[in-house]
């Protein structure tokens, strides 16, 4: 996080207020703007090394969107003496996003601890009676075939 925030400083010569540890001027609008228009490759500086992971505690803010409203008072008449400024930070609809692949080999270790579960036996035991049921059915059938000639 230490080598964001020196980025930062050094790309818009300012820190953002969610860097406190950091000592440099915090950034105004203009320069969280500045921030938020750099390229995702200007963070990554091969002398630096900010490819580290991000903590589990740390809390991402993503730029959604942003509108810009020209108020104007009764009677169609635009605001020129006074300037008003709002600051919101929304929450997201979405919390939390997850996305769950399954496999093959997924699908067979929950029907396995399943079955293993209800019934006793394990995806082995299977294996091995399927196995045990073809060598009865091969000498069944060979022993037939031998009887026959």
């Amino acid at each position: 996080m230490r080598c964001r925030a020196a980025k930062a400083l050094e790309l818009c010569h300012c820190k953002p207020h969610f860097y406190p540890f950091v000592d440099g001027p915090t950034c105004t609008v203009a320069g969280l703007l500045c921030l938020a228009e750099q390229p995702p490759g200007r963070w990554y500086d091969e002398k630096l090394s900010c490819r580290c992971l991000k903590p589990c505690t740390e809390i991402v803010y993503i730029l959604v969107g942003t509108t810009q409203n020209q108020w104007r008072a009764e009677g169609g008449i635009p605001f020129k003496q006074r300037t008003s400024v709002r600051w919101e930070i929304l929450q997201p609809k979405t919390r939390l996003l997850r996305d769950v692949l399954f496999s093959f080999e997924d699908l067979l270790v929950s029907f396995g601890g399943g079955f293993a579960l209800f019934i006793g036996k394990n995806v082995f035991t299977l294996a091995e009676l399927f196995d045990f049921m073809l060598h009865e059915v091969m000498d069944k059938i060979r022993q037939w075939f031998q009887t026959r000639a």
